[in-house]
């Protein structure tokens, strides 16, 4: 804690706080978000004792809040993900045989409801760009962006 904690004003001790990146307690949550995320929990519930008149019900669910904010620390902490070990995988595009193309085709999405998107391109047996396309195919599961891949893929052949 910063030596003039106690002598700045209420905007200085707000920015300490936001601007302080040591970790907190064994979660190694930078103490600037943790500030964050509690100032504005409280900010909420003050809210809605004000404009809401729920005064009662913030009281009688404090206990919840409280839940809800370990609850949301063990979210944005990694202590809760299995840890997976990862390995590198070398890829190589391959020329197709001479007097043949070769078409590459791929679609993305971040899952089911989300913007999707595929691309396609032909190349030639030296590896030279022939034909290509991006799409953007608006909401789409990955399964859909994949199959437009092909779909357009083929359009260009």
């Amino acid at each position: 804690m910063s030596s003039n904690f106690f002598t700045a004003s209420f905007k200085g001790r707000l920015l300490l706080n936001l601007k302080d990146c040591s970790g907190f307690s064994d979660l190694a949550i930078p103490w600037s978000s943790m500030f964050a995320f509690v100032a504005w929990r409280i900010w909420n519930g003050r809210n809605k004792m004000i404009f809401l008149l729920l005064v009662l019900e913030f009281l009688i669910n404090l206990s919840l809040f409280i839940a809800n904010l370990i609850k949301d620390i063990w979210k944005m902490s990694d202590l809760h993900h299995p840890v997976t070990l990862r390995y590198e995988k070398l890829l190589a595009w391959y020329f197709p045989d001479p007097g043949w193309v070769k078409l590459n085709c791929h679609g993305a999405s971040k899952g089911f409801g989300f913007i999707s998107s595929c691309g396609s391109v032909i190349r030639g047996d030296s590896g030279e760009w022939l034909r290509g396309a991006a799409v953007n195919l608006g909401y789409g599961s990955n399964n859909y962006a994949e199959f437009f891949g092909i779909y357009h893929g083929f359009n260009l052949a």
